[in-house]
Formats: structure tokens, sequence, C-alpha cells
């Protein structure tokens, strides 16, 4: 086990870096060594850990390369991404790293599809019987007026609220189809909106919980929510990552409604409201880090009606 664990959290300009960020450094602990990593050198992530590597594009042919290269030069123990489209890419070389020295934290292609790809998501519900929400692909529906209206439009493959529309009628349903990048369309519903964050060891064996309600969202992104007490929602939650299986942080969304919870979204990461469940007493990056030292884990319980706000704050270069 090395003296200093370096570890890379990739997508530093975005708020779920910071968390995890955040998470690290409430362990006070000098032997972790944080190095934050984006394609953009100027985003305020950049400045907050102890260094800062500029990532190349995920997308591009020779990110495997390139990343493996970045995490040989700069000594890198451990990679927590937290870029979506980043996943199937990291995944592709982590064995390669990991026979190297890195270990990346990052689940297998299929479970990532399984996340990545909403409709499957759906079907997955489905194979593990656990209550969701009628998800159709745009372009299987033959008959729009048929829908169950209001319905949701969102992108097969999208994150966060982008490009996602709400038509209360057909004609709505046709003026907003064509701005949705491979849209899925789902019943609008109404209920209590719900994210459980879950921790799984580097096997894909369930950890711990913490669903926590989202009070007020703006783009996607929890300005206000509280961590609440559902044994419901943590087994739920618990059958869902083992049974891909999820390695490391996770994000499950769900609506809580008079029928009980409807499950929607995994997002097989840590989320950009993970800061409050670290806060409540389940600290994700920190246990991710003892696990790959070999250290016994911080104490995983979670405790209830904790409310985070929220406020900008800035970076001066």
């Amino acid at each position: 086990m090395p003296e200093t664990l370096r570890i890379l959290i990739t997508g530093a300009g975005t708020t779920t870096a910071v968390s995890v960020l955040k998470g690290l450094l409430a362990a006070n602990d000098p032997s972790l060594r944080t190095v934050m990593g984006d394609m953009n050198p100027d985003c305020a992530g950049a400045h907050l850990g102890d260094e800062f590597i500029t990532m190349p594009p995920a997308r591009g042919p020779d990110f495997g390369a390139r990343a493996k290269e970045l995490c040989r030069e700069h000594n890198i123990h451990l990679v927590i991404p937290v870029i979506d489209y980043e996943f199937l890419a990291w995944s592709k070389i982590a064995d390669d790293l990991l026979k190297k020295g890195t270990r990346v934290v990052i689940s297998g292609r299929s479970a990532l599809l399984n996340c990545l790809e909403k409709d499957r998501t759906f079907q997955y519900f489905r194979f593990l019987g656990v209550p969701t929400i009628d998800t159709w692909r745009a372009d299987e529906i033959e008959d729009p007026t048929a829908l169950p209206y209001p319905v949701y439009l969102k992108p097969r493959c999208g994150r966060a609220s982008l490009d996602n529309y709400r038509a209360v009628d057909p004609a709505e349903f046709r003026h907003v189809v064509g701005k949705v990048p491979d849209p899925i369309v789902q019943p609008f519903f109404k209920g209590t909106e719900v994210t459980i964050d879950t921790l799984s060891d580097l096997d894909g064996r369930f950890l711990a919980a913490s669903p926590r309600i989202r009070l007020e969202v703006k783009s996607g992104q929890a300005y206000r929510s509280r961590t609440i007490h559902h044994p419901e929602l943590v087994d739920q939650a618990s059958r869902i990552v083992e049974g891909l299986p999820i390695i490391g942080a996770a994000n499950i969304q769900c609506f809580l409604t008079e029928d009980g919870p409807r499950f929607f979204e995994i997002n097989a990461r840590f989320g950009a409201g993970t800061i409050l469940s670290i806060q409540a007493g389940l600290n994700g990056p920190l246990a991710l880090a003892n696990l790959a030292r070999g250290l016994p884990l911080p104490d995983l319980n979670s405790r209830p009606n904790l409310l985070m706000l929220r406020y900008w704050e800035e970076v001066f270069v």
C-alpha cells in the first residue's frame, strides 16, 4: 500500500466532483492526495484540489491511451469518474490500469448500459419487479393521441434535465419531440422526488444507502434537500445495485406516490447532491479510498432529517 494515495477525480468543473473532493477533505488525512481532472483548466474545481491535470475528450479515439499515460505520469492510484459519458471509456481500460497499479472505480459495461440507456433501465426495473414508470421510445410510438397525457420527454441517454420537455396533448408532443435527441416518453408523475445515494464495495456488494428528498431542483441538481429514514427505499436500492452490479457509488431516483415508490433512473456514480449524504454520515469517497488501501471502513450510517441549503461560492485566480 502506498504511503500517499493519489486520487484522480474527473469532471472537476462539476458540482459532483467538488462534492467528492469535499468528502475526501473531510477526513483531514494528509496521506490522501487529490488530483482534479477536467478538459477545461479554467474550471473552478481545477483550483480546489492538491493538483490538476487536463483530461482528453472521453469520446476521442485516443482517450484510452492518453488516460493510461496520464495515470502513469501522475502516479494515480485511484480514479473516481463522475461524468456519465466517460464511463464506458474508463470501463474499457480499467483492467489494464489495475495491472499497472491504478484502480478505476467503475462498473462493468453491461451494468453501465443498463444505467445510461433509460429504456434499458425501465426493462431492468421490470425484470427485478421494482415498481417503475412506463417508458416508450418515441420512434416506436405509432399513435401519439393514445399516450396518457401529460407526458414527459427526455433523451434516452441524457443527463441532468437537459432537453427535457412536458407535453400536455398530441399537438405539443409533435412540437417538442423533434427537439429531444433520441427521445423516450414517460407518463408525467406527481409525487415527492427522492434520490437514494448508495455505496457498494469494489466487488459490487452493497454497503449502505442514504435517501434524500429533493425539495428544490434546478437544472437537474438539488438546491434544497433533506435526508429521510425510509427502510423500504434502502431495501429496493440494495436489490437494484447488487443486481447489476454497481461498483462504488450510485444514485437512484424515484417518486414517492400515494401508491408507493416508482423508480425511474439509476446513475452509476456519485450525485450532485452527494455532499448531503456525506454530511449525514455516508462518506462514500472516503470509504472508497479506505477500500483501495485495505483500511477499515468509516461509519456509514446516515442520520435522517438533515437539511441542505445551497448557495454560490466563487474562486478567484
